[in-house]
C-alpha cells in the first residue's frame, strides 16, 4: 500500500503449542488504520514476518515482563518486585540465565500460568 505504514499487533500466548501467537496486521494511512488480517503464527513464522516487513513497520509486542512467582523465589528470594529481578537479569549473560532456568526446571518442573 502506497504511502502507508505496516502495523503489526502481536499477542504471545503462554500455552505450550508453538502456534498460539496471534498477529493482527494492518496498514496506517491518511485515511486511518485498515485491518488486513488476524491469524495465528508459530514463533519461526513470526520471526520471518518481522524480518521481512518493510522499513518503518511498527510492531507492538504483548508479552509478560514477569516470571512465575516460584521461579522468582528460587532465583532471588529477597526480591519483592520485578524491577529487582530485571536489574539482576541485566547483570547476567543469556547462557547464565538459561542455566538458572534449567536448574529450576530440573528441580521444580516448568511453571505454567493458571489462566
Amino acid at each position: 500500500m502506497e504511502d502507508s505504514i505496516k502495523i503489526l499487533g502481536v499477542d504471545f500466548s503462554g500455552a505450550a503449542p508453538d502456534n498460539n501467537t496471534w498477529v493482527a496486521q494492518g496498514w496506517l494511512s491518511g485515511a486511518g488504520l485498515e485491518l488486513e488480517v488476524c491469524h495465528k503464527l508459530g514463533r519461526g513464522e513470526l520471526a520471518d514476518e518481522l524480518e521481512s516487513s518493510p522499513a518503518g513497520t511498527v510492531a507492538s509486542l504483548d508479552f509478560p515482563f514477569s516470571v512465575p512467582k516460584e521461579f522468582a523465589g528460587y532465583w532471588m528470594p529477597e526480591a519483592r518486585s520485578m524491577p529487582k529481578l530485571w536489574n539482576a537479569a541485566a547483570q547476567m549473560d543469556y547462557p547464565a540465565f538459561l542455566a538458572l532456568r534449567d536448574s529450576f526446571v530440573a528441580v521444580h518442573g516448568e511453571s505454567k500460568r493458571l489462566c
